[in-house]
């Protein structure tokens, strides 16, 4: 999920691992070793420089904060100090941050109130970010796959761009997210080749990128935040 205030964090899994991103008296971002339990502090931010998204790919982490900031943290090479690994600043505009995603590829896109940003090989080049078209859109989640990477807007569209052009290739209006929409997930549904998100009426939404249609299905009474695939099920939380 993804923190919408200074107290809740934002978290990604990757294997028999939990990248936490916090807020609170301590933000910075963690990481959790699901076998043992045991937490490493990955980097320590200033008091008010809430962790709002955190994606991992290959051997790199990115976070996004409530400042704004996009680091990018290389986690093979190891801390260089006690507070925190080796990392590179991608963006600081101010903005906050609402989502990030990597492809299957390795490309980046983060999306901050600001607009959507692509990183095609951001451990190559960092230099080159591209300005994605979200249509005058503010993208609350973000989901990727190899070659594409779909964003879900607050006003309730998805959008749909190519990776690494940048091309945005469909606008499709969907129902709404609910009104935090910083909480709100997108998830990939592997076997049906489509994405799902809770909406703002307690109905779970699955998009099809292919046919451009969506289907509805009720879930909860009032708003819901929370949807997770495993297999060939989901399963959501309000």
């Amino acid at each position: 999920m993804t923190a919408a205030a200074d107290s809740e964090i934002a978290v990604r899994a990757h294997v028999d691992t939990l990248y936490l991103g916090a807020g609170g008296k301590s933000p910075g971002l963690y990481v959790l070793d699901s076998a043992t339990w045991e937490v490493a502090l990955v980097h320590r931010y200033s008091p008010g420089e809430s962790i709002y998204a955190t994606c991992r790919a290959e051997k790199w982490v990115a976070a996004g904060s409530r400042g704004g900031k996009i680091e990018l943290f290389h986690l093979d090479c190891g801390p260089e100090k006690a507070d925190g690994y080796p990392r590179m600043t991608m963006r600081d505009a101010g903005n906050q941050v609402t989502a990030i995603a990597a492809t299957e590829r390795g490309s980046l896109v983060v999306s901050d109130t600001g607009g959507v940003y692509l990183w095609p090989d951001p451990k190559v080049d960092t230099e080159d970010c591209r300005t994605l078209d979200t249509s005058q859109q503010v993208i609350c989640a973000l989901c990727a796959s190899q070659d594409e990477v779909i964003g879900l807007s607050r006003k309730g569209h998805l959008l749909t761009w190519a990776v690494p052009a940048g091309d945005l290739l469909s606008v499709v209006s969907v129902p709404r997210p609910g009104a935090k929409a910083a909480l709100t997930c997108l998830v990939a549904c592997t076997p049906s080749e489509s994405v799902a998100y809770p909406a703002s009426d307690g109905t779970l939404v699955r998009f099809s990128p292919k046919r451009g249609t969506f289907t509805q299905t009720p879930a909860h009474r009032g708003e819901a935040y929370v949807v997770m695939s495993s297999g060939e099920n989901l399963y959501t939380a309000s």
